[in-house]
This record gives C-alpha cells, structure tokens and sequence, in this order.
C-alpha cells in the first residue's frame, strides 16, 4: 500500500543527494511557509504551512493536515488526515504524498506541481500565494 509513497520520497531524497549542494544552490531560495487566504465553495479558507505541516481550514473546520518536508528544491507534501485529504488506499497507492517546488514574487511564494496524483492538492496549491511575512 505504501510502495508508491516510498518511490515516490526516495527519487526526491535520491534527487536531493545527487545534487547535493547543488540542489541548494538550484533553489532560489529555501521554503519559508506562511498563511494564504484562499475560497472554498462560498466560505474563505486558509492553508497554513509552519515546522514541517499544513493544514487547509474554513473558519471552524479543519478540511486536510499534512506534513511538509524541504529536500533541495522539492518540497513533498503528504496528506495525513480530513474530510478532503487524498489518503492512501489500496487502490490508490501512494495518492497522499506530492512533490512540489515553489517560486517567489512579490513576498509570496507559490507551488509549482512536480509530481501529484492527487488532482484535487494540485488544484487549491496551486492557486495559493503563501505570504512568508505571517
């Protein structure tokens, strides 16, 4: 059930250790996180990514948490838990983890979609702008 989850975090560690500074260096920057506002249906949401997780909320609901980890350029996102987090099954193996990158403009960063089986992640991550000051 996992096996893709493993392939999948083991090219980007593989990416990152092959490169090795280099991946550092690639990166204009490190991922800083931050807050970005964002719409869900009719109610404002927010995503939230701080020490390593993320969480995606209406006002008083949580909708997915997750963790995040920084591998070079590569940030790999796994969803962990809520009513809208892709979770593994047995016949998605390996949906909950997606790997990204991000670039910066105007003190926000946004993610740009590497490699994410997960139709519905790329779509909310991919419309945000994280500001980095909160």
């Amino acid at each position: 059930m996992i096996v893709k989850r493993s392939l999948v975090s083991s090219i980007a560690l593989s990416l990152s250790l092959f490169f090795g500074a280099s991946a550092t260096v690639l990166a204009k920057e490190t991922f800083k996180g931050g807050v970005a506002k964002s719409n869900y249906g009719k109610e404002a949401s927010t995503h939230t990514f701080k020490d390593g997780k993320f969480v995606w909320q209406t006002k008083d609901k949580v909708l997915v948490e997750g963790t995040y980890e920084v591998h070079g350029k590569y940030l790999i996102v796994t969803d962990t838990a809520g009513p809208r987090a892709c979770l593994d099954t047995e016949t998605d193996p390996g949906i909950s983890v997606g790997i990204y990158t991000w670039e910066t403009w105007e003190d926000k960063q946004y993610l740009v979609v590497n490699d994410d089986d997960c139709s519905g992640r790329q779509r909310g991550f991919l419309s945000l702008g994280i500001d980095t000051s909160k």
